[in-house]
């Protein structure tokens, strides 16, 4: 008698509404405690920025102020990356006046909230028991919050609430909402498109799902994918794999490490390269019993994970093959994992506990409070949970000084600092570490054209090759680090691991005892000093 509460609270298919409403709750209860800590830093007051936002973010300024970044090659080129969904997304926000930067601040929560539910309705679809959905769902976002997805509030932030809504239409058999769901893969995340284009393929040869249907959503993926085969890029056409191989940023330790020393890095973790297999939280490693588990009834939407496991896989290796045409391998098969992790581990993990049920109620009643106690307060013991990522700006009066310049004021600076200096001055920036991204050639070669001139300049002892170069490259001010011009200045602002042929000669120069003209115009041109940077006007250094 005592089996008949665990049975149906716990493990009862099909149960009333007001059960699964209640396991949805708790669901929810749970998502919430993982995302209110990130809420509780994001909305500190100050600057501050998620990581990848730094890149996908800052330019859409323009959207509060079309005078913002005039002529800035890094805003160009960032801006033609944005996805059209949320490139209009952010838009639409912007004219009811809010910075998109703040949006990005609540973003998150609500994106996460969001994925909870997908996660869940879409379990209850596989496995029609709420506790199996309640197990995946929380083991999901758990997973989710171990990176900064959603904090990043860039297109991968809409992917896994987008992808779950794709996936349930599918198992609910909703062909409107279906389309939806493939309309805003296509608007945020359109490479994805190719995952589902693979499981609606897969579908319809098993017969799992109409033929119909199939040809409306492979009509609508060809119809969003096809400007993209037709369109180039005015920055070059993607760097090929030979090509990648002679450039020092895809190397290990690269500003775009690819390249891995070793065959389980590149193959399993890597972080462009890998398959990069869910295996935390542990529990999400039960979906490796799945398959040798006795199930007493069959699981009627099973054959979807097994079309979204080979799907993606059939992407990551496609994606090797084809590098860089489809981007990164890792992008394909991560995000695909972690669904059929998450819900494999929850089915797994109900068969496990209808198994101990039957073999005794008191050690079903232990393990299911194990398994609860776990969900909760795992995630309390990890050092770096939930994880964000978020970039700090310790250094206020300089970005507000820079902010007091004329809207088309460009900033050249060789410090780590000058990757935030867009986001948080609103000022172009001439080249920047964080900005070198190495995927189209054309604009790769500028800026690794851009790099290379600010680094022989700003060490140059000849002052006429420092004005000539600053004149050029219409450089309005110099953000000048304290111990700029020390040896290993470079090698710690990181600029060696992509130039380390020039880093390597001006540290030699500088060991040498050669002075850079820059030193003494820095001294005569400073106009903002708080101690560790110097803003130095060029209009003064061209006067020297």
């Amino acid at each position: 008698m005592h089996r008949l509460p665990l049975q149906r609270l716990f493990l009862r298919p099909n149960p009333s509404p007001s059960v699964s409403r209640i396991w949805l709750a708790l669901t929810l209860l749970l998502s919430a405690s993982y995302a209110l800590p990130v809420l509780q830093q994001t909305l500190q007051p100050g600057y501050l920025v998620p990581n990848d936002a730094r890149q996908h973010l800052f330019w859409m300024r323009r959207f509060l102020d079309g005078g913002l970044f005039p002529n800035d090659l890094i805003a160009d080129y960032f801006q033609s990356l944005a996805p059209p969904g949320y490139r209009a997304f952010y838009w639409s926000f912007a004219q009811l006046g809010l910075d998109p930067l703040a949006l990005a601040r609540i973003l998150p929560v609500i994106l996460a909230l969001f994925t909870t539910v997908m996660a869940f309705r879409l379990s209850l679809r596989l496995v029609p028991i709420p506790f199996a959905a309640f197990l995946a769902s929380s083991l999901y976002l758990q997973n989710l919050w171990m990176r900064d997805d959603l904090v990043s509030a860039t297109p991968r932030a809409f992917l896994s609430p987008l992808l779950l809504t794709v996936l349930y239409a599918i198992a609910a058999h909703r062909p409107r909402l279906m389309l939806l769901g493939l309309l805003g893969l296509g608007g945020f995340y359109p490479p994805y498109l190719l995952v589902a284009a693979g499981v609606l393929v897969l579908l319809s040869l098993q017969g799992e799902f109409p033929g119909s249907w199939t040809g409306l959503g492979l009509g609508l993926i060809v119809l969003m994918l096809f400007p993209y085969l037709l369109q180039s890029s005015e920055f070059g056409p993607t760097v090929t794999l030979a090509q990648a191989q002679d450039l020092p940023e895809f190397q290990p330790g690269g500003r775009t490490a690819y390249f891995a020393q070793d065959w389980g890095r590149f193959w399993l973790w890597g972080g462009r390269t890998g398959l990069q297999p869910p295996l935390d939280p542990p529990l999400l490693c039960s979906a490796l019993l799945l398959p040798f588990l006795p199930q007493r009834e069959p699981i009627p939407h099973l054959p979807l994970l097994q079309a979204l496991l080979l799907s993606g896989l059939g992407l990551f290796f496609l994606a090797h093959d084809l590098a860089f045409r489809l981007h990164l391998p890792s992008r394909y098969s991560q995000h695909s994992l972690r669904v059929v992790f998450a819900l494999g581990a929850a089915i797994a993990l109900v068969l496990i506990v209808q198994f101990i049920l039957d073999k005794s109620v008191v050690l079903c009643y232990v393990s299911l409070g194990l398994l609860l106690s776990y969900l909760v307060f795992y995630p309390q013991g990890l050092g770096n949970y939930p994880r964000t990522n978020l970039i700090v700006g310790n250094h206020p009066a300089l970005y507000e000084f820079l902010q007091e310049q004329p809207p088309e004021t460009r900033i050249a600076s060789l410090a780590l600092e000058a990757n935030q200096l867009p986001t948080f001055s609103r000022r172009s920036l001439y080249v920047g570490y964080e900005y070198a991204i190495p995927f189209h050639r054309t604009y790769h070669q500028e800026i690794r054209r851009r790099a290379i001139a600010l680094m022989e300049a700003h060490y140059s002892p000849d002052i006429q090759h420092l004005q000539q170069f600053l004149t050029e490259e219409a450089i309005d001010v110099l953000v000048i680090e304290r111990g700029a011009f020390e040896p290993d200045y470079l090698e710690r602002s990181w600029w060696t691991r992509s130039y380390p042929e020039i880093s390597q000669t001006i540290q030699q120069q500088l060991q040498q005892g050669q002075i850079p003209a820059l030193v003494e115009g820095e001294r005569s041109c400073t106009r903002f000093d708080d101690g560790l940077f110097r803003v130095v006007e060029v209009d003064c250094l061209r006067s020297l």
